[in-house]
């Protein structure tokens, strides 16, 4: 989740906006007096999306002040999603992600940011490249399969780029 202060100038009120993965998740009045202008206002001050904030900061600068308060965001969130995106693109349904998918993913990254700082990239490659391991593996998509194989898994990706057409050069 991230959070943003949302100081609208006249007439002098602060707003706690809320974006949870991207999307508008609540806002909650800190100090100042709404009246209909301001709730008027604030309809158009708090975009569904969070990257709209940019826009609102450009076009109402004068008038508002946007600022950052907190970004909760946990790492292993945009692993997550990547993997939510990938499982939904491949199999045309979203993964169940349970408590235990949960403490997976946090053990991927954590594993993953041991071998490279950069985790997600490593993630998004084992995730691009899942077509190169054996079925066996293919077939093991949940979170807990991923990290229990996941040294194998990421020696199978570094051989299938190493020797590309190992299958079918001469022995």
């Amino acid at each position: 989740m991230t959070k943003y202060k949302l100081h609208i100038i006249k007439p002098n009120a602060d707003f706690e906006i809320t974006y949870k993965n991207g999307h508008f998740h609540s806002l909650k009045k800190m100090r100042g007096k709404v009246n209909q202008q301001t709730h008027e206002y604030l309809m158009k001050l708090s975009p569904q999306l969070e990257l709209g904030l940019e826009i609102i900061k450009r076009d109402y600068q004068h008038r508002v002040q946007i600022e950052l308060i907190q970004d909760t965001t946990k790492p292993y969130d945009a692993m997550l999603q990547e993997y939510t995106e990938w499982f939904e693109a491949k199999f045309k349904f979203k993964p169940r992600i349970n408590p235990t998918e949960i403490k997976n993913i946090k053990a991927i990254q954590a594993y993953l940011k041991s071998i490279d700082s950069n985790s997600e990239v490593v993630w998004k490659q084992i995730l691009s490249n899942w077509n190169h391991l054996p079925d066996f593996y293919q077939r093991k998509v949940e979170l807990r399969h991923i990290y229990s194989n996941l040294n194998l898994i990421l020696t199978h990706i570094k051989q299938s780029h190493a020797q590309p057409s190992s299958k079918y050069s001469r022995k």
